[in-house]
């Protein structure tokens, strides 16, 4: 199964903030989500263009894969999970 959503928000969440939105929709370990993006990020930047990020996590075990998109005012990040 995949898991579509879209969400705007005013402001741009924080990675610890993508963990917790993450991790509520995909019913994961809102601690394991976050040291995972934190470790990914660590690897290298997710930022593909100004204002454009695709923050990513390879997670194993889970049932749901999915991605959904948020965007505040001038950015936009394409989570993938």
């Amino acid at each position: 199964m995949v898991k579509l959503e879209f969400l705007s928000m005013p402001a741009m969440p924080t990675v610890p903030m993508i963990a917790q939105l993450t991790a509520q929709r995909f019913k994961l370990s809102e601690e394991h989500v976050k040291q995972a993006m934190l470790e990914r990020e660590a690897l290298g930047s997710t930022v593909v263009a100004q204002g454009i990020s695709i923050p990513h996590v390879e997670l194993a075990n889970i049932k749901t894969q999915g991605l959904f998109l948020i965007k505040d005012k001038q950015q936009l990040a394409l989570v993938l999970i």
